[in-house]
């Protein structure tokens, strides 16, 4: 019963999430919504950052019941350092005030922090239905706001501070069932950096297009923003099966090699993706509009590619997390090389269209996938030696 309370809650949190940025999508004019995206993108790369801190949290919490709090804070710091360097990076380009700036660098990183550190927490203390209670509450204050606050007067800063609300709620609530813990003494949290950078690198091309686009291209920003959130849809539809793959990877690397199962599971996970993109290909009439407005309609068109494109990302991601972490640290290096190749071509474009954008990720990620299964069926022959 609790398992599946605990289900609903998170299900629910993630339907007023999708349910908040359809919202946004509909009210807000394409130049405001390409701001919203880049601020989206901001807070994409950090959780790629997070998240794995966070799982390692969850871990010693689990292990030991307890608070490691002097490792906490020196992470917090560490953290608090790359996630306003990642927000000061990418939101450069839509801050049009000091309190947005404010807001956007030092309050929206700092604050997501904490309510990282409470996930893994409460994940370490098997407490999931009351981080679907924060998570919930969350999200519901985040579309409150913006659903009242667009009744008045919709723009961007609006979205940000609802955001941050979010946040802060979210925080509190699981904030309140932390306090009696204790804390844990001399615990040894052990970052593997190599496989956290490896990942980041391998978000990385995900989310930098469209910061790279608001900065040279701001009049192109919302349109991009509006074809890459449809197409970018399909990592939310195929995140359990990530998990799945995720898991099989791990096994692998528990046993220091590359089993069948872990081949079939990316084989399954690639024909479900490949499903999906025809599904959300054959869909676009419908869903488009009604995820997006009627006033994208006109770039339908260029929906098909970038689905392909991320068709391409996901089942990289799948494949590259088997090879991240069964490989050494410094194979992660190699992942950065399609990163380079989005900025490098985004950043000498002159005057493009949505397809010649829509085009760069294509091409982005057909690399990031070739580099995905080179390393695959390296690390396969190694096996068979």
């Amino acid at each position: 019963m609790k398992k599946t309370s605990s289900w609903i809650l998170i299900q629910c949190a993630t339907a007023l999430n999708i349910a908040a940025g359809i919202a946004i999508a509909h009210r807000l004019p394409p130049t405001e919504f390409g701001r919203f995206a880049t601020m989206s993108a901001a807070l994409m790369m950090m959780t790629s950052v997070l998240n794995p801190l966070s799982n390692e949290l969850a871990h010693l919490v689990s292990a030991h019941h307890g608070i490691p709090a002097k490792a906490l804070r020196s992470r917090s710091l560490l953290a608090a350092a790359i996630c306003i360097g990642i927000s000061i990076a990418t939101c450069a380009s839509i801050t049009q005030s000091l309190q947005e700036g404010l807001l956007l660098f030092v309050i929206l990183p700092v604050s997501m922090i904490a309510f990282t550190w409470i996930c893994g927490a409460l994940t370490g203390l098997h407490r999931m239905r009351t981080l679907g209670c924060a998570q919930t509450l969350g999200a519901a204050l985040k579309l409150a706001i913006i659903l009242v606050g667009f009744s008045l007067f919709p723009s961007f800063s609006l979205i940000s501070w609802a955001y941050q609300a979010g946040f802060v709620v979210a925080t509190a609530v699981g904030l309140s069932t932390l306090l009696p813990l204790t804390p844990a003494g001399a615990v040894a949290w052990r970052t593997h950096w190599g496989i956290l950078g490896g990942f980041f690198c391998l978000a990385l091309p995900f989310s930098l297009d469209q910061p790279i686009i608001q900065a040279r291209f701001p009049n192109s920003s919302g349109e991009y923003a509006a074809v890459m959130t449809y197409a970018k849809s399909l990592m939310l539809l195929l995140a359990p099966g990530l998990t799945i793959a995720y898991s099989s990877a791990l096994q692998a690397r528990h046993s220091a090699g590359l089993h069948l199962l872990s081949l079939r599971a990316l084989i399954l996970f690639a024909l479900a993706t490949t499903l999906a993109v025809v599904g959300l290909w054959a869909a676009l009439p419908i869903l488009f509009p009604l995820l997006l407005g009627q006033q994208y309609l006109h770039l339908i068109p260029s929906a098909p590619a970038a689905l392909i494109a991320i068709g391409f990302h996901v089942v990289g991601y799948a494949v590259i997390q088997l090879a991240v972490l069964v490989s050494r640290w410094w194979i992660s290096l190699i992942l950065i090389v399609p990163a380079l190749l989005q900025a490098t071509w985004l950043s000498v474009l002159q005057t493009p269209s949505i397809d010649d954008l829509v085009r760069v990720n294509l091409w982005t990620f057909g690399a990031q996938l070739v580099v995905a299964l080179g390393m695959c069926c390296g690390l396969f022959v190694e096996h068979r030696k």
